[in-house]
């Protein structure tokens, strides 16, 4: 789960070097932003999915389990 806006990095390129340092695992990533613009940005970092704050913990519970299946 990153936040997508960071100071020195975007959300996308940590999720592009973690997939980078551990290229044979699957690693769904989950961003979050205040920025509801941002979603289609974050599909082009392939995503698993993409939440807006404020955070709904049953939003992210509903989300883990359908990823988790």
């Amino acid at each position: 789960i990153l936040d997508y806006r960071l100071p020195d990095m975007s959300g996308g390129e940590i999720a592009n070097a973690v997939r980078d340092k551990f290229p044979h695992v699957f690693m769904p990533v989950i961003f979050l932003s205040a920025e509801t613009h941002l979603d289609s940005i974050a599909m082009n970092y392939e995503a698993t999915a993409f939440l807006t704050k404020p955070l709904s913990f049953k939003d992210l519970e509903n989300l883990i389990d359908e990823i988790s299946d």
